[in-house]
């Protein structure tokens, strides 16, 4: 059995468009009105401009909580470089509930040299007992290879005496069951290619499009910081050859995809399947381009736990390459 979210974009406003109609008719009908059928076709045809240039309910919470949940961690940036406790990530998450005995932290080591932070990694959420300290540096690579290698060879990770072990977060996290539930278990999940990426770990940086917004913020990058100098007339273009041509004409045909796109429901499409749940949506990766993913995500029969987490990218709608590399 599959069960559509609730209160999609592509029902929501058929919806209310057909009850308005129907009101107004028996409105009419019931006042004796006489109702010149042209004046309804004009009505309708500005009705449907309308519904097609205005933002759902549901496409506007997703595209809330995704904004709360990363201006968070841009707020709160200093102290995910820290490590230690990161449980606040899970404030913009209601939907989600984190056992009480344990805490959200960071899972890998950190380099520094006269300050500055020199490794190359992304964000590696875990989870462990509020009564243990978080270990040396030294320790991370070591004990999560460890957990990756039982992982898979389909062995039980035993936990080792005086160890802190990998627990993943989602064993230790409960979802509500609903649609916005397994949405916020998607985002926390992306958070390590969406932010806390350190040095050249940010070429795996991925900007979720839930928006008309999101689209534009990303063409304002585009335009403005990454290719300002030969798309705004910086450059004379008629001199670009090469792999240089290559990359503008690559550019040109990502905004025009982007801008296209724009038109079409850009609300992630979620729906459950006996006991997993599919989430599909476009997103921008700087380092490979305009994507339509797919992540499926594997849970408990009572849709309370997130189990496994599948995720790949269906289709590349226009590759990308930066020429600003970090």
């Amino acid at each position: 059995m599959i069960l559509t979210r609730d209160r999609s974009c592509e029902n929501y406003w058929f919806h209310e468009m057909e009850r308005s109609i129907g009101m107004a008719w028996l409105l009419c009908r019931n006042n004796k009105v006489t109702v010149n059928m042209q004046r309804i076709k004009y009505i309708v045809i500005i009705g449907v401009f309308v519904v097609c240039n205005t933002t759902c309910p549901a496409q506007q919470e997703y595209m809330q909580v995704k904004n709360r949940f990363c201006e968070n961690a841009k707020i709160n940036s200093e102290r995910m470089n820290t490590g230690d406790d990161l449980s606040f990530l899970l404030s913009p998450l209601t939907e989600l509930e984190l056992d009480s005995d344990y805490i959200v932290s960071d899972f890998r080591h950190t380099w520094t040299f006269n300050g500055w932070i020199k490794d190359v990694s992304s964000l590696r959420l875990y989870v462990r007992n509020k009564k243990q300290q978080r270990p040396d540096n030294s320790y991370f690579e070591k004990e999560y290879a460890r957990y990756l290698n039982c992982k898979k060879n389909n062995v039980t990770y035993q936990v080792e005496d005086n160890a802190v072990p990998y627990i993943w977060p989602f064993d230790k996290i409960r979802l509500s069951g609903s649609q916005m539930s397994i949405w916020q278990a998607y985002l926390l999940n992306s958070s390590s290619t969406m932010f806390g990426m350190r040095n050249e770990a940010n070429y795996n940086q991925e900007y979720l499009i839930t928006s008309p917004e999101d689209v534009d913020s990303i063409l304002s990058l585009i335009c403005t910081s990454w290719e300002s100098f030969s798309l705004q007339n910086k450059e004379d273009t008629t001199k670009i050859n090469g792999y240089k041509a290559k990359h503008l004409n690559e550019t040109l045909v990502l905004i025009d995809s982007l801008q296209n796109i724009k038109s079409k429901g850009l609300t992630p499409s979620i729906t459950f399947h006996g006991d997993s749940a599919t989430i599909e949506h476009y997103s921008f990766l700087e380092f490979r381009g305009l994507a339509r993913s797919k992540t499926t995500l594997l849970l408990s029969h009572n849709r309370r736990r997130v189990k496994e987490v599948e995720k790949r990218i269906l289709e590349i709608i226009a590759p990308y390459t930066r020429l600003v590399y970090y």
